[in-house]
């Protein structure tokens, strides 16, 4: 019976093709054979079904499961199936928290907590990547002036705020591909993928941005500037050879009288 209706099939495909070159109205004539032929073999199945029912039925206790048996064991894989599908979704559920640990983990090993910004760690990495693919590449290091005063007046709740504020302002004034990072304490580093002359643009807007800001703290609102000091990468340069020399700048910035931008070399 199988061989028969798949003989019908091919028969019908092999048609349809020859149709589909012919004429449009042959074609139709064609597809609705197919769908009685089809229909047909749904016909015979179901007849099919219902006769080897009854015969089950006809074999009563001779047979080794009964039909209640029968419908026993259904539910029996049913509540399998349910739990495997259970057991399933429990390790998707263990998967998506192992992952969700792995990312916070990621996340706190390469952020500041305290600004939300890269931490020294995750510069030092950048730094590595991009070093040797990006040229020029300038680094902007820089320093809030007389950082400690307000610690040491207002206290370092305030000074917490002071650096989430400053973190902020800098934050803005960058260019998207900017990259910036907290270096440690006040000190800030931000990686240009510029010439030390782009960069000193980029170093202005800072200084200017932070000397109009305002810090908002639990002590009022606490006005602050910042020196900057850059620095290029030059052929064969290290990242720490090129932080020295930024560091270098900030430093003659600092004892120009500070809120100042210093490019070495200058």
């Amino acid at each position: 019976m199988t061989i028969f209706f798949a003989g019908i099939g091919a028969v019908a495909l092999f048609l349809l093709g020859l149709a589909f070159r012919a004429s449009p109205s042959i074609a139709i004539l064609v597809q609705i054979l197919w769908l009685l032929a089809f229909l047909t073999l749904i016909v015979v199945v179901f007849m099919w079904i219902r006769s080897l029912r009854k015969q089950i039925q006809g074999l009563g206790g001779n047979f080794p499961l009964s039909i209640k048996e029968f419908t026993n064991v259904e539910s029996d894989l049913k509540a399998l199936f349910q739990r495997i599908k259970y057991m399933e979704l429990e390790k998707w559920d263990q998967a998506a928290k192992q992952a969700g640990d792995s990312l916070v983990l990621m996340f706190s090993s390469t952020i500041d907590e305290l600004t939300g910004v890269a931490n020294r760690r995750r510069l030092e990495a950048y730094l590595t990547e991009t070093a040797d693919k990006s040229i020029p590449l300038s680094i902007i290091m820089m320093d809030i002036d007389y950082f400690k005063k307000v610690n040491d007046t207002y206290g370092h709740g305030v000074g917490d705020e002071v650096l989430r504020h400053f973190a902020r302002v800098v934050q803005k004034a960058i260019r998207p591909d900017d990259f910036l990072a907290r270096y440690g304490g006040e000190e800030f580093i931000v990686v240009c993928k510029a010439s030390i002359e782009q960069a000193a643009q980029v170093a202005e807007r800072i200084r200017k941005s932070i000397e109009k800001s305002q810090a908002k703290t639990a002590a009022g609102e606490i006005k602050i500037t910042a020196s900057l000091g850059i620095a290029e990468f030059r052929e064969g340069d290290t990242p720490g050879i090129v932080k020295e020399r930024a560091d270098q700048a900030l430093y003659k910035a600092k004892n120009g009288g500070r809120n100042k931008v210093e490019k070495d070399g200058d």
